[in-house]
């Protein structure tokens, strides 16, 4: 079936090689017809808006934030000593020392 012979191109009269479709051959190609029909972009009478003054507050949190922060942080630290204090009473208690 397959005889390794050229095809026959005597019939052929022109050759059109297509644009890729793929993204970038898109990309370049509306970019290189935009740079050919656009002018620059003509400014004249632009100022500069000033931007809007915003309120800041330069502190992280309030001080009712912050003593609440801390109060539950050391609650927490409390907590955990009492537990760790309980946990090693009862260990020892289990093992006859107390």
């Amino acid at each position: 079936m397959h005889n390794n012979q050229p095809p026959e191109i005597s019939g052929i009269e022109e050759i059109r090689i297509v644009d890729p479709d793929d993204y970038v051959s898109r990309h370049a190609r509306l970019h290189r017809e935009a740079g050919r029909r656009t002018t620059p972009l003509e400014l004249e009478n632009w100022t500069p808006k000033k931007a809007a003054r915003v309120p800041r507050s330069t502190e992280p949190c309030s001080l009712v934030a912050f003593c609440g922060i801390v109060s539950g942080a050391a609650a927490a630290a409390l907590g955990a000593a009492a537990l760790l204090g309980w946990s090693v009473h009862a260990a020892l208690k289990l093992a006859g020392v107390l």
